[in-house]
């Protein structure tokens, strides 16, 4: 008589085998999933800066971005050239989850044509690497990086 199935020894044999492959492959999916974490929220404060040139010259507004407490704001602050970039309305953030990967940096304000009028800088760090975005007249550069965040934008 044929059976169908498994028996007992043939699923401890399998379940063997996978608690091995388990436990050889999750450190390298724990690094994996931090990468990925990283540059996903790097990849969106790229995107913010753009957008938030793109917002100025639709708009016809400045725009403020500044860095508080681990988050990117985007502010639309009208008219104002000469105040603080962290005031007006809200119109956009960006924080990191994930306690390990910081956004820091000195902000920037843009004018209604889509210009600098403050230079500044916004990074995200893992502390392993790191992905910044320097903002002046000339445009935004994307700089990235092995360690933490410069202080200044590298020329």
């Amino acid at each position: 008589m044929k059976s169908k199935g498994f028996n007992l020894v043939e699923l401890l044999v399998v379940i063997a085998i996978l608690a091995i492959l388990l436990g050889v492959a999750s450190p390298y999916l724990v690094k994996f999933y931090k990468t990925y974490k990283f540059w996903e929220v790097a990849g969106e404060v790229d995107y913010t800066v753009k957008w938030a040139k793109i917002y100025a010259m639709k708009q016809t507004t400045n725009v403020g971005l500044c860095v508080v407490n681990n988050e990117l704001r985007v502010y639309d602050v009208g008219l104002n050239r000469g105040g603080p970039t962290c005031s007006g309305t809200l119109i956009r953030s960006v924080r990191s989850e994930i306690s390990s990967i910081s956004i820091v940096g000195s902000g920037a304000m843009f004018d209604p044509r889509g210009l600098a009028i403050y230079n500044g800088s916004v990074c995200v760090s893992d502390g392993q690497s790191f992905n910044m975005q320097c903002i002046s007249t000339a445009g935004i550069r994307t700089i990235k990086g092995a360690g933490t965040c410069p202080a200044n934008c590298p020329q």
